[in-house]
């Protein structure tokens, strides 16, 4: 108890500096890592979003080869996968940069 109290109370350059450099060092490992997953839990949702929607156009397609090819809609199906492709590109590269 009187450790505490000395240590609390002791004002010299050194104990201040080691009492701010714990402060620091506490909030730095409690807050980057809080401050990190807040700010990819956003792009985390849209990537989840981009590859269902990358994994609907394929499957679809796949499954529906057939009537694509009989209509004629292969380049159309092509550039919706093309584009899904290019949504996810940019979730994957915001995740990779934030």
């Amino acid at each position: 108890m009187l450790a505490q109290a000395k240590l609390t109370t002791d004002v010299s350059p050194k104990g201040w500096l080691f009492q701010v450099a714990l402060a620091f060092l506490a909030a730095a490992g409690l807050g980057v890592p809080c401050l990190g997953a807040a700010l990819s839990r956003g792009l985390g949702k849209q990537q989840v979003a981009a590859r269902a929607l990358l994994h609907t156009q394929v499957v679809d397609g796949l499954q529906g080869i057939q009537d694509v090819l009989a209509f004629g809609r292969r380049q159309d199906q092509l550039e919706r996968v093309v584009a899904c492709c290019a949504l996810l590109d940019r979730c994957g590269m915001a995740t990779k940069s934030g």
